[in-house]
């Protein structure tokens, strides 16, 4: 995958957050008995009489949600980005929101059809199937807000509270491994080799923010932008994480490629080796693997305090 290719993945999977569900007020009964209302990112309402049962999922971040709600067995479909749980490789693949392939997308005779992206919601539509398009969320409360309504529209709610208690615990035992630290460490987050980054209006910006690190692709207009070398070295970063190291990218970095990159022997994080590669996956696709991508950086943090002299 190329570094135009990687961005748009990006981009795909990472776009601002906005969803709603709610029972009707006349729905008296639980279950599979009960309608539930969905407003879904254009404000349209979609409801679902009974829980869906043939999913397409054109997300990675809800393949993964689907999963962990125990919903392998009504999944009949996935994109070719969704690449965990490992079983999901036995799904049939239907190709990705920019080059759908429609026609295996109708074979699948799918009930719901859940999608990030515009793209395809108008061809599918036109064609009579139901698409539930909600963007991702852009920070923690989105994504647990994202498990909650797949929980509601699947009748899989009590297996949703599971997964939200979980992950907010995982991120608050994270969060209390920093109470002594009181440095607000400088980090540039690499999404690509081509040096694009992470703003604040991004779900990994809010990540670093909540986790009071200095985000150097702060005050961006774009949520990931791409900033040139010279911008990195003035700014001086004290930790580096690299979403692209090659063995989570084929076309990524290494710790060692980067060390050496032409005037980057002045930057901090580079004196101390305060260096780190992260799966991509855990941080920057809001599923529910997020809280072990806080854990992630939370260790890289502690790791580069105990390095400062």
């Amino acid at each position: 995958m190329g570094n135009l290719s990687t961005v748009l993945l990006v981009l795909m999977l990472m776009v601002t957050a906005g969803c709603s569900a709610q029972r009707p007020t006349d729905a008296g009964t639980t279950g599979n008995n009960s309608k539930i209302s969905v407003l879904d990112s254009r404000g349209k309402e979609i409801i679902f009489d009974s829980p869906p049962n043939r999913i397409v999922s054109l997300s990675p971040a809800h393949t993964e949600i689907f999963y962990m709600l125990g919903l392998e067995n009504y999944l009949v479909g996935v994109d070719s980005f969704s690449d965990f749980p490992d079983q999901v490789s036995k799904k049939p693949q239907v190709g990705d929101a920019f080059t759908l392939n429609i026609e295996a997308v109708v074979g699948l005779e799918p009930d719901l059809i859940y999608t990030t992206f515009d793209g395809p919601v108008e061809v599918l539509e036109e064609l009579g199937l139901r698409v539930l398009y909600i963007f991702p969320a852009k920070d923690v409360k989105g994504v647990l807000q994202n498990i909650k309504l797949l929980g509601d529209i699947t009748d899989r709610e009590y297996e949703a509270k599971d997964v939200i208690e979980r992950i907010e615990s995982q991120i608050e035992v994270a969060k209390s491994r920093l109470s002594g630290i009181e440095a607000e460490f400088r980090v540039y987050y690499e999404l690509d080799p081509g040096l694009y980054t992470v703003g604040d209006d991004s779900f990994v910006g809010d990540i670093l923010s909540m986790l009071g690190l200095e985000n150097i692709g702060a005050g961006s207009d774009s949520p990931y932008p791409k900033i040139s070398e010279e911008v990195i070295i003035f700014n001086d970063p004290e930790i580096i994480i690299l979403a692209d190291g090659r063995e989570f990218v084929a076309t990524g970095t290494t710790v060692g490629e980067v060390s050496k990159r032409p005037g980057w022997q002045s930057i901090t994080a580079i004196k101390r080796k305060s260096i780190y590669i992260v799966d991509g996956s855990l941080i920057s696709r809001p599923g529910p693997r997020i809280g072990l991508g806080v854990e992630k950086i939370v260790d890289f943090i502690l790791d580069a305090h105990s390095k400062q002299s």
